[in-house]
């Protein structure tokens, strides 16, 4: 819903690491950010905001799988086709929320997580593709794949979360449709909390 805080994401991607000089989209030499540093990200967020839930955003198995956070209330697990079948992603992700006791809200890599072009010509019209992603080879998600898989992931967690906008695809009209119903589907299901159980 528009307007609506469900949460405040403290971190993206802390398993993001590079050299000392940084270099784009890092947190730092690897082993910079563990679970236990991102956990005190979130408690001092919670402590200026009590009542909000504190999350932060990496697939389930990319950072540190074998720790759990104490503090952060839940993750953002963002699926796209090369993490494999869409049903064992949200398993594998609900799994390790049961385990760590947080909550999941599970998202859609909408430009940039369909089929990837491999052919030798990146124009990502083939099967599974709707144009071409931000960078090579990724493409963007076709209205079917929106739909299939955001009720997929957007039943079993928290929310769904879908990230970065390009007015051309949201405002495309079979996009536009699979918005909508997928919209409606996932309003007509109960609500799920993105607190920590």
């Amino acid at each position: 819903m528009d307007g609506v805080i469900v949460g405040n994401n403290v971190m993206d991607e802390p398993y993001v690491s590079g050299g000392s000089s940084g270099g784009g989209n890092t947190w730092g030499p690897k082993g910079t950010m563990t679970k236990s540093r991102v956990d005190r990200l979130c408690d001092h967020v919670k402590q200026i905001f009590p009542t909000l839930p504190v999350d932060v955003a990496h697939q389930h198995n990319a950072f540190e799988p074998d720790k759990s956070y104490a503090v952060c209330e839940f993750i953002i697990d963002q699926y796209d086709h090369r993490r494999g079948d869409v049903r064992t992603f949200r398993d594998d992700g609900l799994a390790l929320a049961r385990r760590d006791g947080h909550a999941i809200m599970f998202g859609l890599n909408l430009l940039d997580g369909a089929v990837k072009d491999k052919d030798g010509t990146y124009d990502c019209t083939g099967a599974g593709q709707a144009g071409t992603g931000t960078f090579a080879p990724n493409c963007r998600m076709t209205p079917e794949q929106v739909g299939e898989w955001g009720r997929i992931l957007g039943e079993a967690g928290c929310g769904l979360f879908m990230w970065r906008y390009d007015s051309a695809f949201i405002s495309d009209p079979d996009n536009q449709a699979a918005f909508k119903d997928l919209a409606a589907y996932l309003a007509g299901l109960p609500s799920k909390s993105c607190l920590a159980s």
